[in-house]
């Protein structure tokens, strides 16, 4: 799991690159980054690394949660998701194609129906 003392500062072509191991990533920063240099946030790969809010994330059947921390969720996993009130979610990131590797979240929920949360709760693997 990532330790919050050997993340290191996000790099500078952080808008471009598809692969992030051992940072810590401001998620309204990475939305910045990305939007200014024209690439999408979708297909990256995050591995060790800190992700920072506010924020929420929009997951997809793509995109994988491997080992991570979400913070105290209270025993349940699904308090972690706020659930769409009509057919699209406006003002979220999407994550989809994303993988996440050991890394630890502040301050970020996510953002789905109920097909996509249970099919979440299936998938993910949180450490006890």
């Amino acid at each position: 799991m990532s330790d919050t003392e050997k993340a290191v500062a996000s790099p500078e072509d952080l808008g471009v690159r598809t692969t992030l191991e051992g940072v810590l990533v401001s998620i309204p920063a990475l939305i910045e980054a990305a939007t200014l240099s024209g690439v999408a946030i979708e297909g990256r790969r995050f591995i060790d690394c800190i992700l920072v809010g506010p924020s929420v994330l929009i997951p997809t059947a793509e995109t994988r949660f491997g080992n991570c921390n979400f913070g105290d969720v209270e025993g349940d996993v699904r308090n972690l998701f706020l659930t769409a009130a009509g057919t699209r979610v406006i003002g979220a990131l999407s994550v989809a194609g994303c993988v996440f590797e050991r890394c630890l979240f502040h301050g970020v929920g996510l953002v789905g129906d109920e097909a996509v949360i249970a099919a979440f709760v299936a998938t993910v693997d949180v450490p006890a």
